[in-house]
């Protein structure tokens, strides 16, 4: 691994973003034996990713695999392949992101940290907005995000500090 970003796993199965990786980056698939994960791993990507990896801030996965970039944007993949997925209708569009997350139980919703706006952003599993969550006081310096529709709840770290809220 060159320059690992981001880690997941989906069904036992463990998956590194290394954004370093043979000059485009690459996603890289450990498959379990047991307890453990003695083999090297598999290229997700057949060839070389759809979009330079060296630009993706963080990674999540639901049995899709999407990627954010620093710009803002998510691409969504199956087995390799770019599924279509745009962000659309976002009120005052993106500011600065800092990270996202998706259930991996859940229904393809994906939850945004938009540091630049102080906000959680939630876009269906087609990209369009649906709702964005705000505090008072407001939620500034935001890190990462987590969910559990399990449990109904999703987990903020904002400058250091731990926040959970119900899900709508």
């Amino acid at each position: 691994l060159r320059r690992p970003l981001a880690v997941g796993s989906y069904q036992g199965r463990f998956y590194v973003l290394d954004a370093g990786a043979e000059g485009a980056g690459q996603i890289w698939r450990y498959r379990p034996q047991g307890d453990s994960y003695p083999n090297q791993p598999e290229q997700y990507f057949a060839g070389s990713p759809p979009q330079n990896l060296e630009q993706a801030l963080d990674m999540a996965i639901d049995g899709h695999i999407y990627v954010l970039y620093q710009n803002g944007s998510v691409e969504k993949f199956q087995g390799g392949e770019k599924q279509s997925f745009e962000i659309r209708d976002v009120p005052g569009g993106l500011g600065e992101v800092s990270g996202f997350a998706v259930d991996p139980d859940g229904d393809g919703t994906v939850y945004i940290a938009d540091r630049g706006h102080n906000r959680i952003v939630v876009v269906g599993p087609d990209g369009r907005f649906q709702s964005q969550f705000r505090a008072e006081p407001p939620l500034v310096s935001l890190e990462a995000l987590a969910v559990s529709q399990v449990d109904g709840r999703l987990y903020v770290l904002a400058a250091g500090q731990v926040y959970a809220a119900a899900l709508p």
